[in-house]
């Protein structure tokens, strides 16, 4: 939802250095910390995902629902 980061661009030049969090509770602007930029209702999630690729190297390609 975000004008300034959105997912297909980000998507694009990430390539399979993308982690997608699928869920959360968006609140406020788009471009704003409440939004999903902020993993809101999908921390736990993410953060497992980001510890799996520093201890392992291993990247699921999407975490959440």
């Amino acid at each position: 939802a975000c004008s300034g980061t959105p997912y297909s661009i980000v998507k694009g030049y990430a390539g399979a250095n993308l982690i997608s969090v699928h869920g959360g509770e968006p609140e406020g602007d788009p471009c704003e910390g409440k939004h999903l930029h902020s993993y809101r209702g999908r921390e736990t999630v993410a953060v497992q995902a980001i510890l799996r690729w520093i201890k392992n190297r291993e990247a699921p390609q999407s975490v959440g629902e």
